[in-house]
């Protein structure tokens, strides 16, 4: 027997238009009663099966997520992978679906988002990674349009993001090489369009400040891009004019290039610590010592803060710290490596 609007009304004692209202997505009302008819309609298996229904839920029911199209880092830093899947989970969890889009450049991003503002294909972007200078924020922010960062971004008023304590991070892992003995610790690094990777910087400058170590220009390293190749090939140039002791790399495929190209010329007295934890670090020879990110928790707290501005729920703060924690295996506690 077909369960109907009047079943479900009845199970979450409610009115039929209150189901309607609610199959509808109609601001006006609460979010205690929707879960109601939510948990009705799940209990009794109740569906709704007409052509506009379907259309609005896909229209007001979705979200997207933007991140650059870079395939070589994409197809081998499980970063975006995790952070994905803990936005996807807590967007189901309340009923969302998320759409993914990869664009190639600034004018690209613009014209996506302008796509779903005008078009309300998705009630809300989340941004994934911050530019120093972001017009696709400013543009949002004009639009009155519900957005998210993943990412600190320059400006920080009215603008809802998460991040990690990128600083702190990075200062944390310098600090911890320089207690072991490390003087002459180099860094790796891409360029800084993020700001993300500024504040990077800042924290293993600070550190070598704090220690009175003098900074050494030609110790900081910038690859062009995050990948296993540059990691090789920048530390290849670095080992023919200076003699690093440890080494920081803002991305475990630069760390993972960097250690191969230092166990080419066989030397194993360079400590090495990556960023972001990945599980090849774990497994590969010797393990990788990382600083975990906890991208799921990126994700979802992103996703979180979105969908409360989409349901128009009040919410406290515009931004979410996620810890840090490093992570340290044999490529900074075994002697051979210290």
């Amino acid at each position: 027997m077909k369960v109907t609007i009047k079943d479900v009304a009845e199970l979450a004692k409610v009115s039929q238009s209150t189901v309607s209202r609610v199959l509808h997505d109609n601001p006006k009302i609460s979010e205690r009663t929707k879960q109601k008819v939510k948990t009705a309609m799940k209990e009794l298996g109740y569906v709704d099966n007409s052509p506009l229904y379907h259309f609005a839920k896909r229209t007001t029911r979705t979200i997207a997520l933007l991140l650059r199209d870079q395939p070589k880092e994409f197809a081998n830093n499980p970063f975006f992978i995790r952070l994905m899947q803990g936005a996807s989970q807590y967007a189901r969890q309340h009923y969302y679906h998320i759409m993914y889009a990869f664009y190639q450049d600034n004018e690209d991003e613009l014209n996506y988002i302008n796509d779903y503002v005008k078009s309300n294909l998705a009630k809300g972007i989340i941004l994934v990674l911050s530019l120093k200078d972001d017009v696709a924020i400013d543009y949002m922010k004009s639009q009155n349009y519900p957005f998210v960062v993943v990412g600190r971004p320059p400006n920080l008023n009215d603008t809802f993001w998460v991040d990690n304590d990128n600083f702190q991070a990075i200062y944390d892992c310098v600090n911890r090489l320089i207690t072991k003995g490390k003087r002459k610790i180099a860094y790796i690094t891409t360029p800084l369009y993020y700001t993300a990777l500024q504040y990077r910087l800042d924290g293993y400058k600070q550190a070598l400040k704090n220690w009175d170590i003098t900074e050494d220009n030609e110790m900081i390293c910038i690859a062009p891009d995050g990948s296993e190749e540059s990691g090789y090939l920048i530390m290849q140039e670095l080992l023919k004019k200076k003699e690093p002791d440890a080494v920081v790399a803002i991305d475990d495929p630069l760390a993972f290039g960097a250690l191969k190209a230092i166990q080419d010329i066989g030397l194993s007295n360079i400590s090495i610590v990556g960023f972001n934890n990945s599980s090849r670090g774990l497994y590969q020879t010797p393990s990788l010592s990382s600083v975990d990110i906890n991208p799921n928790e990126l994700g979802r707290q992103a996703a979180k803060l979105l969908i409360s501005q989409i349901e128009g729920q009040e919410i406290g703060i515009r931004h979410y710290i996620v810890e840090t924690k490093l992570i340290e295996r044999d490529t900074s506690l075994k002697p051979e490596y210290i």
